[in-house]
């Protein structure tokens, strides 16, 4: 499969607070097939979790108010059968050995630092959507 194809079909939630990020994130995504809904905070990713059933979530983990790992803490409260099962990977400043710990911990199977490579986050998330 082509690289513009690696993710077709894919049901992509990404949850980031900062405009330009959420906004590349999402252009990035599309552009490998993914179909992608974004949102500014967890409240917001939350309410549209169950209208937009992702295949996959991508979350910042330091927004204001409701933090990433929260988020997820939340969506895993809703469970299997209702999504809560979603495989997510954490997007984050914070990379340090304490912090991978912490974020996997919260159920996160995967964590990219920022600046974001596009090439690893696409690897990331086909090992995420992989039976």
């Amino acid at each position: 499969m082509s690289a513009p194809d690696r993710l077709r079909g894919a049901r992509v939630l990404v949850v980031e607070d900062h405009d330009d990020s959420r906004e590349l994130l999402g252009e990035l995504l599309r552009a490998y097939g993914a179909v992608v809904r974004t949102e500014g905070d967890a409240t917001c990713a939350l309410a549209a979790f169950g209208d937009f059933r992702p295949d996959v979530v991508v979350s910042n983990i330091a927004m204001p108010g409701i933090d990433g790992c929260t988020l997820l803490g939340n969506i895993r409260a809703l469970g299997a059968a209702s999504g809560g099962a979603v495989p997510a990977i954490a997007v984050t400043g914070y990379a340090r050995k304490v912090d991978r710990a912490r974020f996997e911990a919260a159920g996160f199977r995967e964590l990219i630092a920022k600046p974001i490579d596009p090439s690893h986050l696409c690897q990331s998330l086909e090992r995420a959507l992989s039976p």
